[in-house]
């Protein structure tokens, strides 16, 4: 996401954006978490949970995207993360 510029490269206070997409998408939701942690821009309240959560998703997406013969557990480790993964996303408040 960024903001447009007017034509005296000043800002226009419009914005564009664009869908992440292969490595970019990856490196998001790897950095996402740290720098949501080191950043004072979420609720102090909810800021532990929203963390996980991006931590959580950025583990489950890299279980998903794992080669299935090198871990003959994969379907259990999925099914597993999967479900802490919605039970903190659905009740955040609880934790």
């Amino acid at each position: 996401m960024w903001e447009k510029t007017n034509a005296d490269s000043k800002g226009s206070g419009s914005y564009e954006w664009t869908s992440l997409m292969g490595s970019d998408k990856k490196k998001l939701l790897h950095l996402l978490p740290s720098q949501l942690e080191s950043r004072d821009i979420l609720c102090p309240e909810t800021k532990e949970t929203v963390v996980k959560l991006w931590r959580d998703f950025d583990t489950l997406y890299q279980l998903i995207n794992a080669d299935p013969e090198e871990n003959e557990n994969l379907v259990v480790d999925i099914s597993e993360k999967s479900k802490e993964f919605i039970e903190l996303f659905l009740c955040p408040w609880r934790h």
